[in-house]
């Protein structure tokens, strides 16, 4: 998209009806909340090592 200046895609089912319209925008967002999903799960998985390398 970037590549070709596009920032809507049209979105379309098996018979070729509109569904929706994808945009850039759409996209940064999902991976912004993916992003920080991930960055979430690592940090509870960064606090359960620690937790196990200070038990005795």
């Amino acid at each position: 998209m970037r590549s070709r200046g596009v920032r809507r895609v049209p979105v379309v089912d098996t018979q070729g009806t509109l569904a929706g319209i994808l945009s850039v925008d759409d996209l940064i967002e999902l991976l912004s909340e993916e992003l920080g999903a991930l960055s979430r799960i690592i940090r509870q998985e960064q606090r359960h090592e620690q937790q196990l390398r200070t038990r005795p």
